[in-house]
């Protein structure tokens, strides 16, 4: 009758459910926020300012060179400031300038004189030296043809000009709708910003496209410097600036990585990470439901150093904007790289019918509720001490 009962024990069913797909899901997304978060902290506190200390030289290299280039656009008048005491355009404010030259360029077009609508702004007006782009290639560079050009290929895309011939001129129309922006305490209309906006865009095109001559003539002021110099040695400090971006980035990366998912596993007795000790959630092997030794821990903790990456793009943000960020290298093409496996990762926990990941398929691992390896561990012991009474029987028998 016992050894039935032993026969009967040795055979113990067991039903262990995976967790829920969503719940994988939030599993991963939980440690990841996690590891972001400690990568943040890292890098802030700890990375960047030890290799900050390393390259002071290099930023007051590139203010000082970035100066230059403003002075030398200055002096030859393709760039306008205005200071105190109504001015917002401060010196060496270069995208500031570059608005304030925009407005002036634009009301070079609408004022047919030299009145103004704004006393604080006489400059506001039909200024000669407003019309910069007939600046650098009249009095600059002597090529009144590739003005006439230019001006006429930039002009194509709205046609708010009339041109005929050598003689440029706003259409009338357009000058009623946006000369309101010149008056003190008025506000343009849905056309008239429209308008205004247009013109944003035409003179961008046609500065951008005088800038581009100047990267390939050069450009210098009556002492000499170059303004491609200059330009070159803000493009040098900025590359090693971007560089030690990407580098310190992927040390935190690194860091919060070997926190997140091998030291605090490896600490913990049942090898969770924080959000799996948070959700209760424990790995066992796949073949033997047993849980993993530290060895195995360790292996799994690998395959995240790929899975975590999507992340590691925005670690620059605390350093640049979203723009200039994809100029950090290595870090949007390992974001982008890593952002499509974990799709396709996702894509196998959705028809996978153990809601397993590419990582747990990789690791022969599987994600279930802390209370049913609870269970397994029960019946187990239980097992184990029915085999060892048999043991004791047969050998008092």
């Amino acid at each position: 009758m016992y050894s039935d009962q032993v026969k009967e024990a040795q055979n113990i069913e067991i039903n262990i459910h995976p967790i829920s797909k969503w719940r994988r899901i939030l599993l991963y997304l939980g440690d990841m926020l996690i590891s972001f978060i400690l990568a943040v902290i890292v890098m802030n506190l700890i990375v960047m300012p030890i290799a900050s200390l390393v390259n002071t030289t290099d930023s007051k290299r590139s203010y000082e060179a970035e100066k230059l280039r403003d002075e030398i656009l200055y002096e030859n008048n393709l760039l306008f400031y205005r200071d105190e005491p109504v001015g917002n355009y401060p010196k060496y404010n270069f995208n500031k300038n570059l608005t304030y030259t925009c407005y002036r360029f634009i009301a070079y077009y609408v004022f047919p004189d030299t009145t103004t609508l704004d006393s604080r702004y006489p400059e506001y007006c039909h200024l000669p030296e407003n019309e910069v782009i007939w600046t650098y290639y009249h009095t600059i560079r002597s090529d009144d043809v590739t003005y006439y050009k230019t001006f006429e290929e930039i002009n194509n895309q709205y046609k708010h000009f009339e041109i005929n011939g050598t003689n440029i001129s706003l259409k009338q129309e357009i000058i009623d709708e946006i000369r309101v922006f010149y008056k003190p305490n008025e506000a343009l209309g849905k056309k008239g910003k429209t308008y205004f906006s247009h013109l944003e865009s035409l003179f961008t095109g046609l500065y951008g496209r005088a800038m581009k001559d100047v990267y390939k003539n050069d450009l210098t002021d009556l002492h000499g410097n170059s303004y491609n110099e200059c330009q070159k040695i803000m493009k040098e400090v900025s590359s090693n600036f971007y560089w030690k971006v990407s580098i310190c980035s992927i040390i935190s990366f690194l860091v919060s990585w070997g926190i997140t998912h091998l030291l605090y596993p490896l600490i913990n007795k049942q090898g969770h990470t924080i959000t799996a000790s948070i959700m209760k959630v424990d790995r066992l092997g796949f073949r033997n439901l047993y849980p993993l030794n530290k060895g195995e821990v360790a292996i799994t903790a690998i395959y995240y150093l790929l899975f975590d990456l999507p992340y590691i793009f925005f670690l620059s943000l605390s350093y640049t904007t979203f723009i200039y960020a994809f100029n950090v290298p290595m870090l949007p093409i390992l974001t982008l790289i890593s952002f499509v496996i974990v799709l396709a990762s996702l894509f196998v926990i959705l028809f996978n019918s153990f809601n397993r990941s590419i990582i747990d398929l990789l690791s022969q691992t599987v994600n279930v509720p802390t209370e049913e390896v609870d269970g397994i561990i029960k019946a187990k012991e239980t097992l184990k001490e029915i085999q060892m009474a048999e043991r004791r029987k047969k050998d008092n028998g």
